[in-house]
């Protein structure tokens, strides 16, 4: 478990490194597009359609690291008055549906990636805007699986007491 946990640490660290350069290139693309249009008259072209693929690829990456890192909406207060072996239980519930939930995106996003079309501004597959839903959905699914890992080494520490 030791070694799993390790791995995906190193995994986020990359992914958030990713988020941040993505982050850059999104701002370097629309203040470049804001002085060609505003200072210079001259849009730049695909601007837009790159900045849209950008935002697609930063939004599901990191909301994928966001269910490793416990950031899933969630209404704490029913769980919190709930005894610890209570709250294990729905936490586990819980990641079994974000589970289920990563799944069912990747499913769903590998028909969309295979549709014809081009982004015509950028000259791309449109394939592009969906790659990322099928690296998020992967991403959640071994997130929640680390999750459910934890849970069940919280009940066999509790079975040991």
């Amino acid at each position: 478990m030791e070694r799993f946990e390790k791995g995906l640490d190193e995994a986020e660290r990359v992914i958030t490194w990713i988020g941040i350069v993505v982050m850059i290139v999104m701002l370097i693309i629309a203040v470049g597009e804001i002085i060609a249009r505003d200072l210079i008259n001259q849009p730049i072209a695909g601007s837009l359609d790159l900045t849209l693929l950008v935002m697609i690829w930063l939004v599901m990456l990191v909301s994928a690291i966001g269910v490793r890192s416990d950031l899933h909406i969630r209404v704490e207060f029913f769980v919190a008055p709930l005894p610890p072996r209570a709250r294990r239980i729905v936490s586990l519930f819980v990641d079994i549906l974000i589970l289920f939930f990563g799944f069912e995106m990747t499913l769903e996003a590998v028909p969309l990636v295979q549709l014809p079309g081009m982004m015509p501004e950028l000259g791309i597959s449109n394939a592009w805007l969906y790659v990322p839903l099928i690296i998020a959905g992967i991403i959640t699914m071994v997130a929640a699986i680390e999750r459910i890992l934890r849970v069940f080494v919280a009940f066999r520490k509790d079975a040991a007491k």
